[in-house]
């Protein structure tokens, strides 16, 4: 619900000068107005309210928010009306529910025949011929089924059977983490690093303008390298840009030592950041190009993070998103992860019905199923002439290398809206990943065409609404008002600002060295001139 100023590298502002926004001139802004409280609107920013109608498709142990106070309706067995009223827009709304678990992966479907956009505009049509109607009906085309997929893992188990790992900690140190931030970011790392296992090897890397780590490569985790890791942890300041392109290929990089030290152990890295980088796009190519194996983590760390990143380079690393928004939850979220990771509950997950056909699903990628984590795939049911359409859904794995699966039924159409929105913008957001020098047109194209059949708003069609009927009178003069967000909750006005984009601490050290400099100077000048006496010299005097 608040956007934070975002961090552009100086290569892509390059690239990306039609559409980046520049945060020196939001700062100009700021020094020119008001105080900065005032000119960002803390005071005056806006208040939302949220009304949620949640079917989960199961029976529900638990609804929460963790960050505001929400309240509850049920209204049948796995249906409920969730409200929040009037709270003030400072930092992202969340929302968590909790299914009764079966000793089995569960698996849930719903389900939609049509486009979302025409489903409404049928139920207005009423035929008058009803002979004109039924040809009408043959020859129409047959539309798609729209479906999304929802695994659920199965209850804690109760033996303790883990993995041995290789466990790369990556910790954002820019100036947009300064504050709670990157309070919460260390104290998650420690939980992490306390969390290894004997059999596991580990590293940290940070960064912020630049790129440092604990080590060139993965280190055993014996108590000596923890301790050290710990010492490496406590030293680290909030400070400088967010080049999280260097992070990455630091991180999905594999040196020499690494590939003989964890030959045999899953590769996993957690990558802890608010995301504030404004150039999402370069960086879903790199981790598409380098994940390999390994498996990406990303923690979401403040306020407002970049949710939409971090939850799409989890996608593609076959990991999970994790948001911590205060510091007195670092701890179970982290335990609840290093859990989940340590045990994957399915893997090598496939989609097909009855007759062997493969729908059409996102992610093409299906990734592990975690612990306490499920997990959702939009899928398009092909319609075709002459071809029933598909009634059963059957989703197979593995679980602890014994094959598994399970049959899904598909033969009830609920009036579910959006389904098919959903499995489009997936499909625009592959094709804009997969745009390169040689495509780039065919692609547009491609993008135009899927964004206008579902009508969404995308990167080359938008939405125009014309109002035919004043909203005002005529008389009333009409004014222009800048809608200005609050700061973020928890950020430190006015030191976070400005350290986003510059090394500020080193500025500050060099002019305070400059100033002590001028001092002794000064002092020199004044006793060559008898201008400073001795406190006997004043005495005599």
């Amino acid at each position: 619900m608040v956007v934070n100023p975002r961090y552009f590298s100086p290569l892509s502002m390059q690239e990306q000068k039609s559409r980046s926004v520049s945060f020196s001139n939001t700062l100009a802004t700021i020094e020119n107005g008001t105080a900065l409280n005032d000119h960002i609107g803390i005071d005056a920013a806006a208040k939302v309210s949220i009304e949620v109608e949640l079917d989960a498709g199961v029976e529900l142990g638990l609804i929460s928010s963790p960050y505001h106070k929400i309240s509850r309706t049920q209204l049948s067995g796995s249906q409920y009306r969730v409200s929040l009223t009037g709270v003030k827009a400072d930092r992202d709304f969340v929302l968590n529910w909790r299914p009764q678990l079966d000793t089995k992966p569960v698996a849930a479907v719903f389900s939609q025949q049509g486009k979302t956009h025409s489903l409404s505009s049928k139920a207005q049509v009423e035929p008058t011929d009803s002979k004109a109607s039924t040809k009408a009906d043959s020859n129409k085309a047959v539309e798609d089924d729209y479906a999304l997929l929802m695994l659920l893992p199965p209850s804690a188990q109760k033996q303790d059977v883990s993995i041995s790992r290789e466990l790369i900690l990556v910790i954002d140190t820019s100036g947009s983490m300064s504050g709670a931030s990157i309070a919460q970011a260390k104290r998650a790392l420690n939980y992490a690093l306390a969390g290894l296992k004997a059999k596991d090897t580990f590293n940290v890397i940070e960064f912020n303008s630049y790129v440092g780590s604990l080590s060139p490569y993965s280190l055993p985790a014996t108590a000596k390298n923890i301790g050290l890791a710990n010492q490496y942890v406590r030293s680290l300041k909030a400070n400088g840009g967010t080049e999280m392109q260097l992070a990455l290929n630091a991180a999905l990089d594999k040196s020499t030592e690494d590939e003989e030290l964890g030959s045999e152990r899953l590769r996993q890295v957690l990558f802890m950041t608010d995301g504030s980088v404004g150039d999402e796009q370069s960086l879903f190519h790199l981790i598409k190009q380098k994940i390999g194996e390994s498996r990406l983590f990303t923690l979401g760390i403040g306020s407002a993070p970049n949710s939409h990143f971090m939850r799409r380079a989890a996608e593609f690393g076959r990991g999970t998103f994790t948001y911590i928004g205060k510091l007195d939850e670092v701890q179970s979220k982290i335990e609840s992860l290093l859990y989940q990771i340590e045990r994957p509950q399915l893997t090598d997950i496939k989609l097909r019905y009855a007759d062997n056909r493969v729908p059409d699903y996102w992610p093409a990628m299906i990734p592990d199923l975690y612990a306490e984590e499920p997990l959702l795939v939009a899928i398009k049911m092909n319609s075709m002439r002459h071809v029933s359409s598909p009634t059963e859904l059957i989703v197979s794995g593995t679980i602890g290398g014994q094959y598994w699966q399970e049959s899904v039924s598909l033969k009830e159409r609920k009036p579910e809206l959006g389904l098919d929105l959903i499995w489009a913008r997936k499909q625009i957001a592959a094709l804009e990943l997969s745009k390169n020098g040689v495509n780039e047109q065919r692609v547009k194209e491609q993008i135009t065409a899927l964004a206008l059949d579902y009508h969404l708003v995308s990167a080359h069609t938008s939405l125009v609404a014309v109002e035919m009927t004043p909203a005002r009178a005529s008389g009333i003069t009409s004014k222009s008002v800048e809608l200005l967000s609050a700061i973020p909750f928890g950020w430190v006005p006015p030191t976070t600002l400005p350290q986003t984009g510059t090394a500020s601490r080193l500025f500050i050290l060099i002019g305070g060295l400059l100033l002590s400099l001028l001092g002794i100077y000064l002092l020199s000048y004044y006793r060559a001139f008898g201008l400073v006496f001795s406190p006997q010299e004043r005495r005599d005097a």
